[in-house]
């Protein structure tokens, strides 16, 4: 993938993120998913349903960038244990509470390095 379009990619996820389109601010988990929604043709409605998952509020407390990326890495059944390396390292751990805790990454941060490991590892 040429870096431009890697750019395009991660631009688009914190797009979301920070609502700066004005049209729909999405939670981190969301944002995630709809960066990559035309080349994995998710619907709205799987995108929507990903609402509970923002906020510390993934399942075991995983943060939501964690966790939608680690549902691309389910779905091409490869092993996520590359993405979860990757957030201990730049983030401290997977789970939200203690990412803030720890303040290494801002969750406008989580949402971009979750799309860039995405990005890297998957396509």
């Amino acid at each position: 993938m040429e870096n431009n379009e890697e750019e395009k990619i991660v631009a688009e996820a914190l797009k979301h993120f920070r609502n700066s389109d004005r049209k729909k601010r999405l939670n981190c988990a969301q944002s995630v998913l709809k960066s990559f929604q035309k080349r994995y043709d998710i619907s709205d409605n799987f995108i929507d349903s990903y609402a509970e998952y923002g906020y510390g509020k993934s399942p075991e407390g995983y943060c939501g960038a964690f966790y939608a990326a680690k549902y691309f890495f389910e779905k091409k059944n490869i092993s996520s244990k590359v993405l979860e390396n990757h957030f201990i390292k730049y983030a401290g751990s997977v789970l939200c509470k203690e990412i803030r805790k720890k303040r290494k990454l801002s969750c406008l941060q989580c949402v971009e390095e979750a799309t860039r490991v995405i990005i890297n590892h998957l396509i």
